[in-house]
């Protein structure tokens, strides 16, 4: 192995791989030679992952996080290791999953929202909680500080759809979800950017504050979008849009906007700041909305992180139990 040639590397479920111009490496050859350059121990090496700089050179860079989530690191066949394939892949100057390569790794259909700019741009997905107590918190923050919030999308079914072996259920909320999504870039197109962030609320509302004893799947599947539109005094006939795949195109696109914006193998909330041009990051991550107070001293914190443009992470697993009534069973 030669010395700044690695690609991407992968530690996942107690095997070490590292690609290398299309070559995998096995474990000992990853501590024998890689490590000493690095100056990594074994057990904190999860997932390469990097950029290439301004002279082209990938700089790597490691996280110890279980990112490939416990999976088998692979990469492309080669002399050393005969059934792999890479786990992480360039796209462009972001490293993303494989199943958002491609031609789905497009981010110019994404339009220009109506009334913008924001201050904030929210990448939601209907069904994620996580996503749905940080809106909660970021429309307080708005609230109390007279901020603009733009709604984008970003499609779990999309990010998901190569999965192997995915259970029915959460297939099945994944669809449902992106049906929403279709109804919401109908609203926007028709009706504007505040009215998708009303829509979202009312969906959400029902959805997470459901006490019938459904599951987070299964409860999607149960609210009516038909009744949420003409509660927002929106044309009923919006409703039918769910069924159109037409508005994928927009979705996809804002789904690598986000991906663009914030890097690849991330999920949802993502959030701009001062977009198109500021930092995004993937949360912040709440388990319960923080008071007035706390709201405002954590997103002074976030936009001071944000004001410092080579600023990347910081991260904890453990955290508490959502505060949502659907959870409470």
């Amino acid at each position: 192995m030669r010395e700044g040639a690695l690609h991407w590397l992968v530690f996942a479920g107690g095997h070490t791989a590292v690609g290398q111009e299309n070559r995998c490496f096995p474990a000992d050859a990853v501590r024998r030679e890689l490590i000493p350059h690095f100056r990594y121990r074994p057990f904190v090496l999860s997932a390469g992952l990097g950029r290439r700089g301004a002279d082209g050179a990938f700089q790597a860079a490691h996280r110890s996080d279980q990112a490939t989530g416990g999976r088998q690191a692979s990469c492309q066949p080669g002399p050393t290791h005969a059934t792999c394939r890479p786990a992480r892949i360039l796209a462009g100057d972001v490293v993303v999953p494989p199943r958002m390569t491609g031609s789905r790794i497009d981010a110019s259909g994404a339009p220009d929202r109506p009334g913008g700019p924001n201050e904030i741009e929210f990448f939601l997905d209907p069904i994620w909680p996580f996503a749905w107590q940080t809106s909660v918190w970021i429309r307080r923050v708005a609230r109390l500080r007279g901020l603009s919030i733009g709604w984008r999308f970003i499609s779990l079914f999309v990010i998901h759809e190569p999965d192997e072996n995915p259970t029915p259920e959460s297939v099945s909320a994944r669809r449902r979800s992106l049906e929403f999504l279709r109804v919401l870039d109908a609203v926007r197109t028709a009706h504007g950017n505040d009215q998708v962030g009303r829509l979202y609320e009312a969906w959400g509302q029902q959805l997470w504050y459901d006490t019938s004893g459904r599951s987070s799947s299964e409860a999607p599947r149960t609210i009516d979008i038909a009744a949420l539109v003409q509660a927002q005094d929106l044309p009923a006939g919006l409703a039918g849009t769910a069924a159109d795949r037409a508005h994928d195109v927009v979705i996809r696109a804002e789904t690598a906007l986000a991906f663009e914006r914030a890097g690849g193998d991330l999920g949802t909330p993502i959030i701009s700041y001062d977009p198109p041009h500021g930092s995004s990051f993937l949360g912040p991550v709440i388990s319960s909305v923080p008071s007035d107070e706390q709201s405002l001293a954590l997103y002074d914190t976030l936009r001071s992180h944000a004001s410092f443009a080579d600023f990347a992470e910081l991260k904890r697993t453990s955290r508490p139990r959502l505060d949502l009534p659907i959870f409470n069973r």
